[in-house]
């Protein structure tokens, strides 16, 4: 069995919080039988949810369902009630589920029940059109292993918080028929295709989402083919967050249609990138104006705005930063965790007035002649976001 490497450091993120811990454990079935193609990831994926379960505290796997018989075992109205995540790992075709359990089962999510996939559920229960509403996409086919470039749609979402803005991975890589961004809330995505034969054609090709079924919450993301994956942080990340999403532990958007974001456009970003991009602005506001209120270059301020920090975020992000010489993104991952001014001085041993005082900086306008930085207007950026 493969070491998860990665799995302390990505539960590390989500470790539950004193007192977390006297709640029920969510349970978690995990579903490994597959009718069609069978995955050799397949129980690596089943011991990555049970292991990451155990790390954050916050879900057990009573069951692993590998045939048709266990799976109707616990998928039915009464097993059903003793559960709150079904999870596909690498499932694929017709599960054999009967139509009374199948039909239970999404009442069950429709009742507030939570499904995650990864990689292959997206292949199974093809022409379901019940099951096609839940997962919202379907696979078509996919090219050789290859490496690929990934954008992160929402740094704020618990499935993509502390994942990079881009990001490569070496995977196997779906392309899916029956996918339409306006109807899912889109956690990552390629701008090139992931083909070797067609990546010169750009668009949006995706890897991973969210929808919500009435009350459930369904997570599903592509990755997940290759066991090597299993021991990659990003992914281990991605994969807690998403499932903490879904069983209700922690909060994100779900709303439909978020605008495709590649990070600074990226090279060969297709046409709709550009149109998300705030537009050109020239200000009467030199460079030292963030940096005395902000301690930030526009650009660093205009990042932090497009994440979706507020201004007051910003501020603190900039005065953490510059008071301990750490990078921006440490005390972006802290607010994320629900850390500020007060709890950040006690963590990262810094004196509290260095997070809520802009102190003066005698080498200001030195530092503004140096830089090439564009400079936005504070008050129409401000009104654009």
């Amino acid at each position: 069995m493969l070491a998860l490497a990665g799995a302390a450091l990505a539960a590390g993120f989500w470790t539950a919080r004193p007192g977390a811990a006297a709640k029920k454990h969510k349970q978690v079935l995990v579903v490994t039988y597959a009718q069609g193609f069978k995955h050799s990831s397949r129980p690596v994926a089943a011991a990555t949810v049970k292991s990451l379960g155990q790390k954050t505290g916050a879900w057990d796997v009573v069951a692993v369902a590998d045939t048709q018989e266990e799976l109707n075992r616990y998928v039915n109205p009464a097993g059903l009630k003793n559960l709150n995540m079904v999870f596909f790992a690498n499932t694929t075709g017709d599960l054999g589920l009967t139509p009374a359990n199948k039909a239970a089962f999404y009442d069950w999510i429709r009742a507030g029940g939570a499904y995650a996939g990864v990689h292959s559920a997206s292949d199974t229960y093809h022409g379901d059109a019940d099951y096609l509403n839940l997962v919202r996409g379907e696979f078509l086919t996919h090219g050789p292993q290859v490496k690929v470039t990934v954008y992160n749609q929402d740094p704020r979402h618990p499935a993509t918080r502390g994942v990079p803005l881009s990001f490569q991975i070496y995977d196997e890589i779906y392309q899916f028929k029956n996918w339409d961004r306006s109807r899912v809330h889109v956690l990552l995505t390629m701008t090139q295709h992931p083909d070797p034969a067609r990546m010169k054609e750009r668009g949006d090709f995706p890897v991973a989402w969210t929808n919500r079924l009435g009350k459930g919450r369904m997570f599903y993301t592509s990755l997940g083919h290759r066991e090597d994956v299993y021991e990659n942080p990003i992914y281990l990340n991605h994969l807690t967050g998403g499932i903490m999403w879904a069983l209700g532990l922690a909060r994100g958007s779900d709303t439909p249609g978020n605008p495709l974001v590649a990070e600074s456009g990226g090279e060969g970003a297709p046409a709709a990138a550009a149109a998300i991009a705030p537009p050109a602005i020239h200000s009467r506001y030199p460079a030292e104006v963030y940096y005395d209120r902000y301690r930030l270059t526009p650009r660093e301020y205009h990042r932090l705005r497009m994440m979706g920090f507020t201004q007051d975020e910003a501020f603190l992000i900039g005065n953490a930063s510059r008071a301990t010489g750490l990078p921006t993104r440490v005390f972006e991952d802290a607010i994320y965790r629900g850390l500020y001014a007060r709890q950040m001085s006690t963590e990262f041993g810094i004196q509290p007035d260095a997070l809520t005082t802009v102190q003066p900086e005698w080498r200001t306008r030195e530092w503004a002649a140096a830089t090439r930085e564009s400079v936005y207007d504070r008050e129409k950026l401000d009104v654009w976001y």
